[in-house]
């Protein structure tokens, strides 16, 4: 019989609801329309997941990471919001937080995932792409919301990108 690890019990684990994770870009490539865009999806979502009665987990990155259990921490996701987009971008420590989530909390074994970003991230180590793949093998769906039209490297990440366009404001 195989060793079992976090991600063969993924497979197995029997869910009547499959919980969400969102990993949320607030580096300063961010700022501005592509904030409001991005804090307008979570809001949705937090209510689609309030009324669904599911679990929803929010990763909030840059270089460092804020996470927050959403339907546990409703304070720190007010304190959330009041913050503003700022600083360069590094999913080293998103990527391993979400993976810590995924493998130590069994509610979240299969979660969606969902990254909401510009996708300007500069490249993780191999390690941690090949996680991505190991889940999403272990059927854990990774989905992408890209805001803007940058190059986007991660897309065989992904099992689905979205994409959400916008005209910059112009300034006089």
């Amino acid at each position: 019989e195989p060793a079992s690890t976090p991600v063969t019990n993924a497979v197995t684990a029997k869910k009547t609801k499959i919980q969400v994770a969102i990993l949320l870009d607030t580096s300063g490539s961010m700022g501005g329309k592509p904030e409001k865009i991005a804090h307008s999806l979570l809001i949705k979502l937090l209510e689609i997941a309030d009324r669904q009665q599911r679990d929803c987990f929010l990763i909030a990155f840059s270089v460092s990471i804020h996470p927050i259990d959403v339907r546990k921490e409703r304070a720190r996701l007010l304190e959330f919001f009041s913050r503003t987009a700022c600083g360069d971008t590094d999913a080293t420590r998103m990527m391993e937080a979400t993976f810590r989530l995924l493998q130590s909390r069994k509610e979240y074994m299969n979660a969606d995932v969902l990254w909401v970003s510009d996708f300007k991230i500069p490249h993780v180590p191999t390690a941690l792409t090949d996680k991505i793949r190991e889940y999403r093998e272990a059927d854990t769906h990774f989905y992408g919301l890209q805001i803007g039209i940058a190059e986007n490297e991660w897309a065989p990440f992904f099992d689905r990108i979205f994409k959400a366009e916008y005209t910059p404001s112009r300034r006089y």
